[in-house]
Parts: C-alpha cells; sequence; structure tokens
C-alpha cells in the first residue's frame, strides 16, 4: 500500500467517527434550561414603600434613615422601628443591608432588625448584608423589613425570582410621634421587635414614628421638630436624665415644651407619660419631677402615670432604668388604651 492510499483511508475513518448514531456518541450533551435571573427592587423601585421614619434619603444604590434632632451620640443616624414594605408572591425574597458606622457608640448599639411577614416576625438580622425568607408556595404576602431601634443602617434593596411580582404596600393608618429619652427610644429591649414603640405600633395598627434619642433631657425645641412632621398623635415620655442630673428648672422647661408641641399641632392628640418606676433615690425625689409634669399639663392634653405601665420589679428594670422586654410589653400595652 503506497503512502498516499493509507493515508486517504485513515482520514477517511476518521471523518466517520463523527457521523454514527447519536448511541454511538459517548458523550452526548443534554439541552441546558436557561434560568432566568432573579430580579432585583432598587431602593427607588416604586414596589418599595417606606414608613415609620422621620427621614429618608432614597436613591438607586441605597435609602438612608436619620431624624431631625440632633444629638451628641450620633443617635440622629439611626432610624428606629423605620419600615420598608410591599407585597410580593415569591417564595424567596432576599434583602440588601449595610451598615453605615454612622452611628459611634458601641456600647449602646443594638443592631438587630426584623423582617416581618404578614404582620409576624419571620427572620431577624444584625450585622448582616443579605438576609433571605422563604415560603411555602407563591401566595402575595406582605413584607416589612423594620431598621434596629439603636443602629444606623442602609437599606440597598430586594432580590425576587424572575416570575414573582411585586406591589409597594404603603401606610394608610394614623401617625403617632414618640419622643423622649432613651427609655422610649427603646433601650434595653433584646431587639426593635421587643420595644414598646415597636410593639405600640403593632397593637393600634398605627404609623410609629420614634424621634426618642438617648441621653435626652427636656428640651422645648424636640417639640418643633416633632410638630413639623405633621403627626396625629404625640407620645412624651422623659424626665429620667433630668432626676439624674438634678436640674430645678424642669417645670418651666416642659411648660414650653408643650406650648410648643400646641402652637404647631394644635389638632393633635397629646399624651405625656411622667418617668416609668425606677428604685434610684436622688436629693430632689423622682415624684418631684413627675409633679413637675402633673402641675404643666393642661386639661385639653392626656397624663398617664408612668410607673402605672409596668409592675414595680427589678428582673423587669434590670439596669434600675430601662424596662426588659416583659416591662416593654405592658408598656405598650397600657399605651395604647391612650392613644386610640
Amino acid at each position: 500500500m503506497s503512502r498516499r492510499l493509507f493515508l486517504a483511508q485513515s482520514w477517511a475513518l476518521l471523518a466517520g467517527c463523527g457521523s454514527g448514531s447519536a448511541d454511538d456518541a459517548p458523550y452526548a450533551q443534554a439541552p441546558v434550561e436557561q434560568v432566568a435571573a432573579p430580579q432585583w427592587l432598587a431602593p427607588d423601585h416604586p414596589a418599595l414603600a417606606y414608613s415609620d421614619y422621620a427621614e429618608v434619603a432614597i436613591t438607586r444604590d441605597m435609602a438612608r434613615f436619620s431624624r431631625p434632632i440632633l444629638d451628641n451620640n450620633g443617635y440622629w443616624h439611626t432610624g428606629p422601628g423605620a419600615r420598608v414594605r410591599f407585597w410580593t408572591d415569591g417564595e424567596t425574597v432576599t434583602v440588601g443591608l449595610r451598615r453605615n458606622y454612622l452611628m459611634p457608640r458601641e456600647d449602646t448599639r443594638q443592631p438587630v432588625g426584623v423582617v416581618l411577614v404578614d404582620g409576624v416576625v419571620a427572620a431577624t438580622w444584625a450585622d448582616l448584608e443579605r438576609v433571605t425568607v422563604t415560603h411555602a408556595g407563591p401566595r402575595m404576602r406582605l413584607h416589612e423589613v423594620v431598621m434596629p431601634y439603636n443602629d444606623s443602617v442602609d437599606f440597598l434593596g430586594v432580590e425576587i425570582p424572575a416570575k414573582a411580582t411585586a406591589a409597594a404596600a404603603p401606610r394608610t393608618s394614623r401617625r403617632i410621634a414618640v419622643l423622649g429619652d432613651s427609655i422610649a427610644q427603646g433601650f434595653w429591649a433584646s431587639d426593635v421587635a421587643h420595644s414598646w414603640p415597636f410593639l405600640l405600633a403593632q397593637a393600634t395598627g398605627c404609623e410609629v414614628v420614634n424621634l426618642a434619642y438617648g441621653e435626652a433631657m427636656c428640651a422645648p425645641s424636640d417639640a418643633v421638630a416633632a410638630a413639623a412632621l405633621a403627626p396625629d398623635v404625640v407620645v412624651y415620655l422623659v424626665g429620667y436624665n433630668d432626676f439624674s442630673q438634678q436640674t430645678t428648672d424642669f417645670g418651666a422647661r416642659y411648660s414650653q415644651w408643650l406650648a410648643n408641641i400646641r402652637a404647631g399641632l394644635p389638632a393633635a392628640k397629646i399624651v405625656c407619660i411622667t418617668p416609668t418606676w425606677s428604685p434610684n433615690e436622688a436629693p430632689i425625689p423622682l415624684e418631684a419631677y413627675r409633679q413637675e409634669i402633673r402641675d404643666a399639663v393642661p386639661t385639653d392634653i392626656t397624663i398617664v402615670e408612668g410607673p402605672s405601665l409596668a409592675a414595680h420589679d427589678l428582673a423587669m428594670f434590670p439596669d434600675t432604668v430601662h424596662p426588659d422586654d416583659t416591662a416593654s410589653a405592658s408598656i405598650a400595652t397600657g399605651l395604647a388604651a391612650f392613644v386610640g
């Protein structure tokens, strides 16, 4: 056999290797199923609604919450109980989050936020960039991403399946503004879902905007900031820090706060709470500050005795000042009857 004929026959055999049936192909490839990419709802997407906040700056990249009352601890960079609300029938929902470190107090930071589904806590999160909720079967559910009561966190968006639908869920209820000190901000509940302002929102169905901040004393200017938000109801709990620093002009400042809030909100319901129970003592007793409030509050404003809202039990006030989860629930239940 000549070399030329041998090469020709060899090429023919090689060519025939690829011309057999599918059964002859040892590595036949199955068709690849195309999976559609999930949808990303950016913070400015029309299917996302924002509520229970004082201030929010929304861009395509993030939503950042803040509050108008500036303080020395950076608590104004937080958005206690602020919510992102939306309906979706997606079976998996992933929320994007990011701590921005604008609130610098590590010793008081409480970073736990929650995701509610149809009003029930479905997930908690802290220092996470993504939190996912998984459902059994597709149907429309109300989702609410709730910010921690003392941490500064940016909302980055929501991921849902490609074929899922989504719609905004705006609040349509009355708006309550909560003002005061750390007791009103939520300290030391185990997370935002156990803080009394959040529980008050759940009990009443109202939007609650938390303007309270740790170490606050009675400041008439706080009433001006609250009035600018035009709430239907204002709840004010302050006095312990004035007591701890033994101020003597508390009554005058409280009276001016009342004048400012009524001037800015002539038709709003105002609920003033005297300081809650504490076993601590000082030369000017805490009861004296409660009496200053009683003397200042006019008849068209509701006054609630703080000590009546929770049992006088150190187990419920473990640091002798701030309510635990049990006391916070009791406070919310008691206040719900007054803000309705």
